[in-house]
């Protein structure tokens, strides 16, 4: 499964997987008198733990025990409005046919590598087929309500488009970017003691400024001596804007005009470096244009959620909601 299809898809699988889950005895929030327990919560909480985990952020231990209160908080609100969103779309009779559902297993397969791959995945998530379905259908149902709320949000016209672009400048500023040439010569990961790594390393740097000086080709050279093999076999070449390089490096680059190379090894954590500025590419703004298009689909997108968010902030607050979890931190805020 790609891992963008992954993002988008498993938050809102985790959801309702656990909304469906089997009941608990404690009962951590209702909705109109529908329970989430306890129970569901904290497999929901645990899920997206591991979805985080996986992302490289790790909510275990003490330090992290303030973070998972917040999240646990979180979570829950999140359970709560999609038992909203799924029985004010019951209200409003949606009610999707097989053939709707059939289709969004499809696209939703369509994401895996394959049907082994797509099968893996449900194992993962202890998510059978008939609970898919259901999953399936209250996401279709969220969209479906959504659509029908903001069925007649006005699309946003060209004018609407360029007068945010006017305004927004800076969002369609491409900075000004640096392109260079650079040898690497290594400290990382190197044998012996520091003292000599550094030394080796120095003396290398020292030896290619040599060559350079009298006129071996710069690209060549990277290509030969460089240890950023990121870079090396296209001869050492590197593109960034200001803040993308280490401090020591891009303030000896700024330094070089075009055709000009640092006359002394610049040393950063990675080792001895020796830059050559090959070209200046000047700060642009796209025009409106090439945006105009993905500006107006995104004022369109914008008014159609604010539209959604206020009938569901009215629909909540005609709702008999109880938060449990809200309620034993005010209670422990008393007795404090």
């Amino acid at each position: 499964m790609s891992r963008k299809f992954q993002k988008l898809i498993l938050p809102v699988l985790l959801i309702f997987s656990v909304i469906l889950a089997g009941c608990g005895s404690n009962v951590a929030a209702t909705v109109n008198g529908q329970k989430i327990t306890s129970q569901q919560l904290d497999e929901q909480v645990t899920a997206v733990k591991e979805f985080y985990k996986q992302q490289g952020m790790n909510l275990e231990g003490p330090e992290a025990a303030p973070m998972l209160e917040m999240l646990k908080g979180q979570v829950l609100e999140n359970m709560i409005n999609q038992e909203l969103v799924y029985q004010e779309a019951k209200k409003q009779g949606i009610n999707p046919s097989k053939k709707d559902l059939e289709k969004q297993v499809a696209d939703l397969k369509a994401g895996f590598k394959d049907e082994a791959e797509y099968k893996r995945f449900l194992a993962a998530n202890g998510i059978s087929e008939p609970k898919l379905y259901d999953l399936v259908e209250r996401d279709f149902m969220a969209g479906e309500l959504q659509k029908k709320v903001t069925a007649d949000v006005k699309e946003a016209t060209e004018e609407d488009a360029l007068k945010y672009y006017q305004g927004n400048k800076g969002q369609y500023t491409i900075p000004a970017q640096y392109e260079v040439r650079h040898i690497l010569l290594s400290t990382m990961d190197k044998p012996g003691g520091q003292a000599k790594v550094e030394a080796d390393a120095r003396t290398a740097a020292m030896s290619v400024l040599s060559q350079l000086s009298q006129g071996k080709d710069f690209a060549a050279l990277a290509k030969e001596k460089s240890e950023d093999y990121g870079s090396a076999s296209n001869g050492g070449l590197y593109t960034f804007k200001k803040g993308e390089a280490v401090k020591e490096f891009e303030e000896a680059a700024l330094a070089l005009k075009p055709g000009e190379y640092t006359k002394a090894p610049v040393k950063t954590d990675f080792g001895y470096h020796i830059i050559k500025m090959e070209k200046i590419i000047p700060e642009s703004i796209t025009p409106f244009e090439q945006v105009k298009s993905e500006i107006m689909a995104s004022l369109t997108q914008k008014a159609k959620e604010e539209k959604f968010t206020k009938y569901m902030t009215e629909v909540a607050g005609k709702a008999t909601i109880v938060n449990n979890l809200n309620k034993g931190k005010e209670d422990t805020k008393k007795k404090e």
